[in-house]
């Protein structure tokens, strides 16, 4: 892969560097409180100035926009981290551009919820029979989700008839084929007093609020 910037606003003609792809479907908290999801991961040197610039394949083709970097010493973990980069992939940066180009704004899908993975190996521990899904962690007041019936502690296992094991495969389904006000049907995992059931609930997606 290919990196193409204007990093640290030097002079002259733009910075290219080279890297390769480490992960796909990347999950990292960009600022404080916002979370970026299916993010393509690489060891490239991102710098201030690279974001926005593209990253390419050997044959040309555009593969994502640079955006983020992970570097220095911090995290939970103290740990030094080498200069971890990160690109939005290219079927989101190709959404964002059409709707800014036919809306001037960016007009997201969104179902007014808090998400954590379920750990497959912690399931059996706590007596459930499903290894893959999303735990609803909280729902937004008068959120679509909340609206729909669905509660913190339901596991959603699939929308729209397709599986959900991660919150990228969400996020990912949310931003590439639904939009703002479609119906969807949403297959969720209840427990209640120790007994679990499945329940399919229709709801009508609302729109993300702007940050």
């Amino acid at each position: 892969m290919i990196a193409i910037g204007n990093a640290l606003a030097l002079p002259g003609d733009p910075t290219v560097t080279v890297d390769v792809v480490s992960a796909l479907g990347r999950s990292i908290e960009s600022t404080p409180g916002v979370t970026s999801y299916d993010l393509i991961q690489t060891d490239t040197s991102i710098n201030p100035g690279n974001s926005g610039g593209p990253l390419i394949d050997l044959d040309g083709n555009l593969a994502g926009i640079n955006t983020a970097v992970l570097q220095g010493t911090g995290g939970r973990t103290s740990i030094d981290v080498e200069g971890i980069g990160f690109a939005i992939n290219v079927e989101t940066a190709q959404q964002v551009a059409q709707q800014l180009v036919e809306l001037g704004r960016v007009r997201w899908a969104w179902m007014g919820v808090f998400l954590a993975d379920l750990v497959p190996e912690v399931a059996p521990e706590v007596g459930l029979p499903i290894r893959e899904g999303v735990i609803i962690q909280n729902t937004v007041v008068d959120g679509p989700f909340g609206r729909a019936g669905i509660i913190p502690g339901d596991i959603v296992v699939k929308i729209a008839g397709q599986d959900i094991a991660t919150v990228s495969d969400f996020t990912r389904l949310l931003k590439q084929e639904f939009s703002a006000g479609q119906q969807v049907e949403v297959e969720v995992f209840r427990v209640v007093d120790g007994d679990g059931s499945r329940k399919t609930l229709t709801l009508e997606l609302g729109e993300r609020p702007q940050q």
